[in-house]
């Protein structure tokens, strides 16, 4: 036996070792690799190449609770009534009664009247999404003089209007509140707002 190990040279070792333990390996390796392209596809060659950044997918923001996503081509919308019979009556009644030096504009975004001295995002967003109810702006100049806004109730959230009366003050921007009535009359808004009634 020992002769036999004597007479078994370096290279005949190598072979068997090649034999043995080296092909069996890459013939697994291989299957392997094969089982995997059939499953997955085939493997990408990232040999000497920086790794590509998948497509940005579009933002979109969160569905609110109970929304489904909708078609992205469908676009199902119609024109709906902008003021509120309460807001023409108001309008009409002021326009009145303030006669024509001044020009009242109705829903009126806060943040096209009132920025922020802070660049800070939050601060902005503040001011997003919320409206003075009328704004009375003087014809010629075109300068604001007064905010109207109707009390809180009918659906309006107190605190919305919490935040807004404290945003008007900070800004030193007049705000009128008002009751939200379906008839007005030129007297009612006159004293209201504090207008002094010349027909007297």
């Amino acid at each position: 036996m020992l002769d036999i190990i004597a007479q078994i040279t370096i290279s005949e070792v190598m072979l068997l070792f090649v034999l043995l333990f080296v092909l069996p390996t890459t013939t697994f390796l291989i299957l392997r690799l094969r089982r995997y392209e059939n499953l997955f596809g085939e493997l990408p060659n990232t040999v000497g190449k920086k790794k590509a950044k998948p497509p940005e997918q579009p933002k979109t923001a969160p569905l609110a609770v109970g929304a489904t996503a909708v078609p992205t081509d469908v676009f199902p919308y119609k024109i709906r009534a902008f003021l509120s019979s309460a807001d023409k009556a108001c309008l009409q009644a002021m326009r009145e009664a303030l006669g024509p030096d001044v020009e009242v504009f109705p829903k009126v975004a806060l943040w096209e009247t009132i920025e922020s001295a802070d660049k800070n995002p939050g601060y902005l967003e503040r001011l997003h999404g919320k409206d003075y109810d009328f704004l009375v702006c003087d014809r010629k100049t075109g300068q604001p003089l007064t905010a109207v806004m109707f009390k809180p109730g009918r659906g309006r959230p107190t605190g919305a209007v919490d935040e807004l009366k404290r945003i008007c003050a900070a800004a030193k921007a007049n705000v009128v509140f008002i009751d939200m009535l379906e008839n007005y009359d030129a007297k009612m808004l006159k004293d209201a707002l504090g207008i002094p009634d010349l027909n007297k």
